[in-house]
């Protein structure tokens, strides 16, 4: 028997496991925001939108520039011959340039550390759990140091002096007065 009509939409969903991972992770949070160490970190309050949101545009920067930091099965990119997507790097090695230039002006260690968690993923010490933790705040606290100053610098140079605007109204949603 043949079915007609139209094809239903695949809709796929995280296995129970896996949304229950991710719960925990979000600790009350979205768990939708558990995907990557920048996107738990902002979840947890430990790094700013804005500083995420940095660290966000540095890695698509850098894949742009220079590709996948972790190879896959099959890169089409990386195949001989195949220009099929046309890239404007003219915009984008001047604009990772100048963000890669910044956050090495904050020295080796917080250049490493940002790379390391915006470029690659890996999990700083401060979001592991606390019996793995145990014995290593001092680490978990200057990593997470050079994660700000990284992000920071990151943020300047990629937004420059484009700031946020003021809220308007609070979380109650009360008007806001702005200061004179």
């Amino acid at each position: 028997m043949v079915k007609r009509g139209r094809p239903k939409l695949f809709d796929q969903k995280p296995t129970p496991e896996v949304a229950a991972r991710r719960a925990r992770l979000a600790g009350g949070g979205d768990p939708a925001m558990t995907s990557s160490a920048l996107d738990l970190l902002c979840l947890r309050g430990l790094i700013s939108r804005r500083h995420c949101d940095a660290g966000r545009l540095f890695a698509w920067l850098r894949t742009q520039v220079y590709g996948r930091a972790t190879p896959r099965v099959l890169d089409l990119a990386r195949l001989p011959g195949a220009d099929a997507v046309a890239r404007d790097d003219a915009m984008l090695e001047p604009a990772y340039g100048a963000a890669a230039e910044s956050l090495a002006r904050q020295g080796t260690q917080a250049r490493t550390m940002t790379e390391a968690v915006c470029v690659h993923d890996r999990w700083p010490v401060v979001l592991l759990p606390a019996q793995a933790r145990r014995g290593r705040e001092r680490q978990a606290d200057s990593e997470l140091a050079l994660l700000r100053a990284g992000l920071g610098a990151l943020d300047q140079a990629l937004n420059g002096s484009r700031r946020e605007p003021a809220p308007t109204t609070a979380m109650n949603g009360t008007a806001i007065r702005p200061e004179a």
